[in-house]
């Protein structure tokens, strides 16, 4: 909770008084890294560094600027390549994808499970389970969140991100609360699993990891 507070703060300076990374840094302590993290989507203004550009500061901020602006560029054409080599996943192509993400994050015993904290995997994985012609209905949501979470809010974005009924979803509440994790995570909705209790798909994604895992 503390460090949400401190980057609600940081945002606030950055566009309300339109700071260097040092100067917050010099009033906040936090560090460049962090505040660069923080900062990444609100660069500072070409009018703000031509009334900085004899200070120090400034020309670090610009140059933090430029290169900003050629990752993205770079990382744009390296995009570009990739639609291209990949291209459309073919049903055949789309299974095996969705089998090899199962064999790492799914549950191998009893019934079909599969967890994760990101939203698009989350996504995938449910339209992949319905290319299997599992309803809507037979999908059970579990939501593992940390007792300082705003739980409405955060049931309400994993029933967006599924486009499933509330009466699909269980919420388990963790002991540990969020802001005292050691660690961060990158989506910051807990995790959400889910379940099917059916005997034959669980059989066949079984049998199937079988078959793969045969040669190694």
């Amino acid at each position: 909770m503390a460090r949400r507070l401190d980057k609600e703060r940081v945002i606030k300076m950055r566009l309300e008084e339109s700071l260097s990374y040092s100067q917050i840094k010099k009033i906040t302590g936090i560090s460049k890294g962090t505040l660069s993290d923080w900062l990444a989507p609100y660069p500072l203004s070409k009018e703000r560094i031509l009334e900085l550009q004899a200070n120090s500061e400034q020309r670090i901020e610009s140059y933090r600027n430029t290169m900003r602006l050629k990752k993205e560029a770079r990382l744009a054409e390296v995009y570009k390549k990739v639609a291209i080599d990949i291209g459309f996943l073919n049903k055949r192509e789309r299974f095996i994808a969705g089998l090899f993400l199962y064999w790492g994050e799914g549950g191998k015993t009893c019934y079909l499970s599969f967890a994760n904290t990101d939203p698009c995997m989350i996504k995938f994985f449910i339209s992949w389970l319905r290319d299997f012609g599992i309803k809507d209905e037979d999908l059970k949501i579990r939501l593992d969140l940390y007792k300082d979470m705003d739980l409405q809010k955060e049931a309400l974005f994993w029933e967006n991100v599924t486009n499933l009924a509330h009466q699909n979803f269980k919420i388990v509440l963790k002991k540990t609360s969020l802001a005292g994790l050691t660690y961060k995570n990158g989506f910051g909705h807990g995790t959400c699993r889910i379940v099917v209790y059916k005997k034959k798909p669980f059989d066949f994604l079984i049998q199937s990891l079988k078959f793969i895992k045969k040669d190694y």
